[in-house]
């Protein structure tokens, strides 16, 4: 008698181990399935998708953890948006700026032409003159003439000089005065 029970007791050990195996898929995947969806949108957003949204199946810890990784998503998608948003305003930023860069050294430019042509014309009227008035004292033999005509050279001279430190000045830029 002692042998039958023990028959039959492994014999239902076995049929509710067989049972368990068959059933135990069925208790087992509802349980897994969430945590794997889950894992898959964690490999998907660290690969930058973003589009990715877990079903709520469960209101337990793994559909708290679920609801709070899809507000993240959200979120991480909105901080995007904004990102390529700030991203395009400092692109328009930057060319705005490389276009008033541009203006500027344009002016520079024509300013330091519109300089370097008084200079020449300036500085040729004067040198011409000079040179005129040597000539002119070449041909002159009274003594309180030559010197009249040296006051006038030394004028002339002191002009030339003037304009050539007016002329220096604006070349000078007025920002170092600022400093």
């Amino acid at each position: 008698q002692i042998n039958t029970i023990t028959v039959h007791l492994v014999l239902i050990i076995l049929c509710v181990l067989i049972l368990v195996i068959i059933l135990s898929p069925i208790f087992v995947v509802p349980l897994v399935q969430p945590i794997q969806d889950l894992l898959k949108a964690t490999e998907d957003v660290s690969q930058g998708k973003l589009n990715h949204v877990v079903k709520i199946k469960s209101s337990d810890e793994i559909g708290k953890l679920t609801a709070s990784f899809n507000t993240m998503i959200e979120k991480l998608r909105e901080k995007g948006i904004e990102h390529t948003k700030l991203l395009g305003e400092i692109k328009q930023k930057e060319l705005q700026q490389k276009k008033l860069l541009d203006k500027v050294i344009i002016a520079q430019e024509e300013e330091r032409k519109r300089i370097s042509r008084e200079l020449h014309d300036e500085a040729e009227q004067a040198l011409t003159s000079l040179i005129l008035h040597f000539k002119v004292l070449e041909n002159v033999s009274d003594l309180v003439l030559i010197q009249e005509r040296l006051r006038d050279l030394k004028k002339i001279t002191a002009s030339i000089l003037d304009a050539l430190h007016h002329l220096s000045l604006e070349l000078r830029p007025s920002l170092l005065d600022q400093l």
